[in-house]
C-alpha cells in the first residue's frame, strides 16, 4: 500500500474555506475508509518524518522566526530560507552577547541549538506545534519559566534593527525578529513498517532522520518513475509531503484553494486512476485527523454515497 503523509491537508474546524474542484479527492473520500487517530503536527513529524531529535539535558532547539502584527492577529512563521553564513554569524554573534554563558550553534540554517548552563526546569512546544496565528498559548510551561521568558525577550530586542535583518528586508525577504526556544520532544519511534524507499518534498526535517530519504517533489508520475529507477514496488513506498503548512500558518485560504486544486492533478488524479484500474493494490492518506485508507477498485463499491471534500474534515 502506497503511504501519502499530508501534515495541515485539513484546515482548522469552521475555518471558511472557498469552493474546491477536487473530484478525484471526492472519490478517494468516497470509495475510502477514515480510521480518526488524532495526532499533533509535532507528532506526524516524528511519526513519519524525523525520529532523532533527542539532545543532551542542557541543550535545547532554537528556531529562528518572523512574528508579524496585524490590525486584529498576531502571526509567527519559521523562517526555512536562512542561509548558512547568517546562521553562522547570528549564533556567533548571540554567544558572545551573553559572554559564552549561553552557546548558540547552526544544526543547519534553519534550527539551531542553544547550550544552557544547566538543564532547564521549563518545557516549550516544537515550532511545528506554535506557527501560525498567536492565541496567548504560545508559551513555556513549568517551574521556572522566567528564564525563557527573559531569554525569548532579549533576544527579540537584540534582533530588532539587527544589521543581518535589515538586508534581509532590503532582499525582500521577512526578517528573523525572533527565536522560539523549545525543548527536545520525547523519542517517538516511526509508526508505521520501514518503507523500501522514503521520498520527501521541500521538507528540510529528513536530515533528523534515522530513515534514509530522496527527493521527491513532483507528482505521482514522478515518483512512479523514482521508483522503476530505484527497482522498488510504489506499493512499498512512502512520500511525505509539507506543503500545505506555509497556507495554514498564514491563515491563505486561497493559495490552499489553488495549491489543493494542484495537487488534484497531479496526485489525486493519477492516483484515482490507478486505484480504478488495479495497477495499484492501496493507498492511504495521513494527516493529523487521522487516515484514510483507499483499496484496488474501490470503484465497484457503487452503491457508496457521494462525498464533497471541504477542507476542513475526512
Amino acid at each position: 500500500m502506497f503511504t501519502l503523509v499530508l501534515p495541515a491537508l485539513l484546515r482548522r474546524p469552521h475555518e471558511p474555506v472557498p469552493p474546491l474542484a477536487v473530484p478525484a479527492l471526492n472519490d478517494l473520500l468516497r470509495y475510502g475508509r477514515f480510521q480518526a487517530a488524532p495526532l499533533s503536527r509535532g507528532a506526524l513529524y516524528q511519526s513519519y518524518c524525523c525520529d532523532r531529535l533527542t539532545l543532551p539535558e542542557n541543550q535545547i532547539y532554537a528556531s529562528p522566526v518572523w512574528q508579524r502584527m496585524g490590525m486584529n492577529s498576531a502571526d509567527m512563521l519559521a523562517l526555512h530560507d536562512i542561509r548558512a553564513d547568517e546562521a553562522q554569524a547570528w549564533c556567533a554573534e548571540l554567544t558572545a552577547f551573553y559572554e559564552n554563558r549561553y552557546t548558540f550553534r547552526p544544526l543547519r540554517p534553519d534550527l539551531w541549538t542553544l547550550e544552557l548552563p544547566a538543564p532547564p526546569q521549563w518545557q516549550a512546544d516544537s515550532i511545528w506545534n506554535v506557527c501560525g496565528q498567536l492565541d496567548g498559548t504560545q508559551t513555556a510551561h513549568g517551574a521556572d519559566t522566567r528564564e525563557w521568558l527573559r531569554l525569548t525577550t532579549e533576544i527579540q530586542m537584540w534582533l530588532h534593527n539587527h544589521p543581518h535583518n535589515a538586508k534581509r528586508e532590503a532582499a525582500g525577504q521577512p526578517p528573523a525578529n525572533g527565536l522560539w526556544l523549545w525543548n527536545a520532544p520525547p523519542p517517538q519511534p516511526f509508526q508505521a513498517a520501514p518503507y523500501a524507499l522514503s521520498g520527501c518534498g521541500s521538507t528540510e526535517w529528513h536530515a533528523q532522520s534515522s530513515r534514509p530519504w530522496q527527493q521527491a517533489d513532483g507528482g505521482w508520475a514522478e515518483w512512479q518513475a523514482a521508483c522503476r529507477t530505484a527497482e522498488t514496488n510504489p506499493e512499498r513506498t512512502l512520500v511525505f509531503r509539507s506543503d500545505f503548512t506555509a497556507c495554514a500558518d498564514t491563515g491563505d485560504i486561497w493559495h490552499y484553494q489553488a495549491l489543493l486544486e494542484q495537487w488534484e492533478h497531479t496526485w489525486f488524479a493519477p492516483l484515482r486512476t490507478a486505484l480504478f484500474s488495479g495497477s495499484l493494490n492501496g493507498l492511504e492518506i495521513v494527516c493529523e485527523a487521522g487516515r484514510l485508507t483507499v483499496g484496488k477498485h474501490p470503484q465497484r463499491r457503487f452503491w457508496k454515497r457521494k462525498k464533497t471534500f471541504n477542507g476542513t474534515t475526512f
